[in-house]
């Protein structure tokens, strides 16, 4: 029903609220589908300003499908919508926009630059001014970039799924409502027998108790050699120790630029209950075996002193309360 021209596609479909069509296919996918608790949320656009539509346009409609959803859903799923700009407030003030989305990718190695190497650092730019949002936020797309399966050289590089691993559990560990989403799935995953690296988050995550109404997502010094990923209230932690240096481009394309691997490392975590005996164990990130179990102790000031094994970027820690 559309002209050829994507000036005149843009106008029919965003000019004039939703177009009868689409509002006919969204009845009929909330009568088909909404009531399997296994589906998340509603997506309504997915990357919408790659339509180079007018940006006050995007937004009205992009408004009037997330309130026709949220209207119509008896089951009040959550709503959401993708965008590739890294900021945009007019977006992120719908009030019925629930679920909030970052797409983060390491770019085709043709075009790396110096500000792509540390993902670390740019997942957290991307989550810092969502974290004050009030709605959960979930890294829905990640991985090497590329045009197809045959075009992504950082893929073909990355066999052991190094950007995986990162960009998951720190999708989580920055604070997200889950870990970030892998694309290549059905090529990069399923050729690499990536699927065994999600056992281990699935282990460590079990171990904490979510209905921690202290668990808050920690702060992160990037200027720090040493950075503290995870979550933590006094009763418990989980945490992932990260070297800046072992970032995706050191480990595939600068192998042996690690200076921090065996040593040890000293970390405190503060705000923890003042005397209380804790256990913590080691778990191993590709594996899911525990390396390593302790007792520790948090002195008068709530002050833990961890016991990390030599460093090999691969370990994160379980912190949680003995009786």
């Amino acid at each position: 029903p559309y002209p050829q021209h994507h000036q005149q596609r843009q106008e029919i479909f965003f000019g004039n609220g939703l177009t009868a069509n689409y509002q006919a296919r969204l009845r009929y996918m909330i009568a088909r589908y909404a009531h399997y608790d296994h589906i998340l949320a509603w997506e309504v656009f997915n990357e919408i300003d790659l339509t180079q539509a007018a940006d006050e346009q995007l937004v009205s409609w992009t408004e009037a499908a997330l309130d026709f959803l949220a209207e119509h859903d008896p089951y009040q799923r959550l709503r959401t919508v993708s965008w590739l700009r890294e900021r945009w407030p007019e977006m992120l003030a719908l009030p019925n926009l629930t679920l909030l989305q970052v797409h983060r990718y390491i770019p085709h190695l043709e075009h790396v630059g110096p500000s792509d190497s540390d993902v670390i650092a740019a997942m957290l730019s991307d989550v810092i001014h969502l974290r004050h949002a009030q709605r959960p936020f979930i890294f829905m797309e990640v991985g090497h970039h590329g045009h197809d399966d045959s075009d992504v050289p950082g893929n073909h590089l990355d066999r052991s799924g190094v950007a995986l691993l990162q960009k998951s559990w720190a999708g989580f560990l920055l604070g997200g409502a889950g870990t970030g989403m892998s694309w290549w799935w059905d090529s990069w995953l399923e050729d690499n027998d990536l699927w065994r690296l999600y056992a281990p988050m699935q282990r460590a995550f079990s171990l904490i108790q979510w209905d921690d109404p202290g668990l808050r997502p920690m702060p992160v010094d990037l200027g720090s050699d040493m950075r503290i990923l995870g979550w933590q209230s006094s009763r418990q932690a989980l945490i992932w120790p990260h070297s800046r240096w072992s970032s995706w481009h050191n480990q595939l394309l600068q192998p042996g630029n690690n200076p921090h691997l065996g040593k040890r490392f000293a970390v405190t975590l503060q705000s923890m209950s003042p005397g209380r005996r804790y256990s913590q164990l080691a778990i191993h990130m590709r594996s899911g075996a525990v390396v390593a179990a302790h007792t520790l102790h948090a002195d008068g000031h709530g002050r833990l002193q961890l016991k990390l094994p030599p460093y090999d970027g691969s370990i994160v820690l379980i912190i949680t309360p003995q009786p």
